[in-house]
């Protein structure tokens, strides 16, 4: 899928991608980052969802521009960002 990426980015409003948890690690070629990375390339804003954030790359996310959420940031625990994914989708969407 990532190599086909390139092409699809063209003419795209938005990425949205996400990992179950992102940490200082996610930024050595997992899926996630390198899409983002390709997606800002193309001048394409990129949404990040995860399980939840490492507070460490907080402001490593930010200064590469990523909007990040977490369902950890709304109170979620991993059993249940897995079982109830939609709920807590609902409830950090209106987190602030």
């Amino acid at each position: 899928a990532l190599p086909r990426a390139r092409g699809k980015l063209r003419g795209a409003d938005a990425v949205l991608t996400g990992e179950g948890r992102f940490d200082a690690t996610s930024f050595y070629g997992k899926a996630p980052s390198v899409l983002a990375r390709l997606a800002r390339r193309a001048g394409v804003p990129v949404g990040l969802v995860c399980g939840s954030i490492d507070p460490s790359v907080r402001g490593r996310l930010r200064r590469q521009g990523l909007i990040a959420v977490s369902f950890a940031d709304a109170g979620a625990s991993p059993k249940q960002s897995f079982a109830q994914a939609a709920k807590w989708r609902q409830k950090r969407r209106r987190a602030p």
